[in-house]
């Protein structure tokens, strides 16, 4: 796993967002599992306000080899 010099300051300020983030709704139903889940909106509503606050962000980058599709996600 590549990372940061400055992964310090990322793993504090990731810290401190996460104290405000709003509790995750699983509303979502998955009749496979039966189960309820949250789905990424849910998520993304819950911790970009808070991540924002503390000079976050999570940046994702979909790509594709053939039939296999991978999603790379950074926090910046």
């Amino acid at each position: 796993m590549d990372t940061s010099p400055e992964i310090g300051e990322l793993i504090a300020a990731l810290a401190a967002a996460s104290l405000e983030f709003k509790p995750i709704v699983k509303d979502k139903w998955n009749p496979h599992f039966s189960s309820h889940y949250a789905d990424l909106a849910s998520i993304r509503e819950a911790t970009d306000p808070a991540l924002a606050r503390h000079g976050l962000r999570v940046l994702q980058a979909p790509s594709a080899v053939g039939a296999v599709v991978t999603v790379t996600t950074r926090l910046a």
